[in-house]
């Protein structure tokens, strides 16, 4: 639980850090990381908000939100009260269900074993990615960009990145782990 925590924090100290360069606001990064030092509370809204959710965003420290789903009104309310609201991006792998992002892959983005295999997630409806691809990290940007800066969003929570070791040979994470390393 507490490496977790430690990799949460480091993955949205990354997020601010990610703020900063996309807002140029010096001030509004130290605030962020002064309230990343104080979180307490927090969880994760991954479907649609609702008047309950509003409600109980605004009650705690830290809020992660799928910025597809989250109704915007809800993000705002939680803003002003002082939440931190960060947005879920699935770095290593890709959704079907997210048509607009999965839409612009190319094979090369997709990862393959060595049969030269696609990785599916049936559980998930998703494929694991290979993030040395440069236009899978463009991809990716240009998603962190509109659901995350132009929503105005505290920061950037990326997900899965734990795949590259849990599903990867052990030859092949090195190159996963360098991309993911870059891309941050």
């Amino acid at each position: 639980m507490k490496k977790l925590l430690i990799l949460l924090l480091a993955l949205l100290i990354a997020g601010s850090m990610w703020m900063l360069l996309a807002k140029n606001s010096v001030s509004s990064s130290t605030s962020i990381q002064a309230k990343l030092a104080d979180v307490k509370d927090y969880t994760y809204y991954l479907d649609k908000g609702n008047d309950a959710i509003g409600k109980s965003m605004t009650k705690l420290d830290l809020v992660i939100v799928e910025p597809l789903e989250m109704q915007q009104k809800y993000i705002v309310n939680a803003q002003k009260s002082g939440t931190l609201v960060y947005g879920y991006i699935n770095v290593m792998e890709a959704d079907k269900w997210n048509t607009a992002l999965y839409q612009q892959l190319k094979e090369e983005d997709f990862y393959r074993d060595k049969q030269g295999e696609r990785m599916y997630f049936a559980k998930w409806d998703s494929f694991l990615m290979d993030l040395t691809s440069t236009h899978y990290q463009d991809i990716l940007l240009a998603e962190i960009e509109q659901q995350i800066v132009q929503k105005g969003l505290d920061g950037v929570f990326l997900d899965t990145v734990g795949n590259i070791n849990s599903y990867l040979p052990e030859d092949e994470q090195k190159w996963q782990n360098e991309a993911m390393l870059s891309f941050i």
